[in-house]
């Protein structure tokens, strides 16, 4: 990091580290779908997007040329909280769902990759600009 302002690799650096632990969770939960009285666990939802927001409020936007379009305004700072209650109890208690897990776990997969494609076209992007600096 810079100062104490976040890199665009620290926010990404910080997402995968918190996929790779949501995912141990997740995959804790599919492992004790029969333990008498076990209750699935999820992680709770870091706001990477405000910290995003955050660190782009820093680093504003300037209009250029004047055929650039204007900088947009950023969205509203809210977060919606979803309240997390297993719809299907078993009679020994336990509150896995295995299809709820492994949509979980899919989403979670999808999104850990979409990070690492995100950390690799910005890696690109740096080499580029460095090979033409060079040049």
């Amino acid at each position: 990091m810079i100062g104490s302002k976040p890199t665009l690799f620290a926010l990404i650096d910080q997402r995968m580290n918190y996929l790779g632990e949501r995912h141990k969770v997740l995959t804790q939960n599919i492992a004790n779908a029969d333990t008498p009285g076990y209750q699935a666990r999820d992680l709770r939802d870091a706001n990477f997007l405000q910290a995003l927001r955050s660190a782009q409020s820093n680093m504003p936007l300037a209009q250029t040329q004047s055929g650039h379009l204007p900088p947009l305004r950023a969205g509203s700072n809210f977060a919606v909280d979803k309240v997390k209650k297993p719809y299907e109890t078993s009679t020994d208690g336990n509150g896995v769902v295995i299809e709820e897990q492994m949509m979980k776990a899919t989403q979670n997969s999808s999104d850990y990759q979409v990070a690492t494609e995100l950390y690799h076209k910005y890696i690109g992007m740096l080499k580029t600009a460095a090979s033409r600096g060079m040049g």
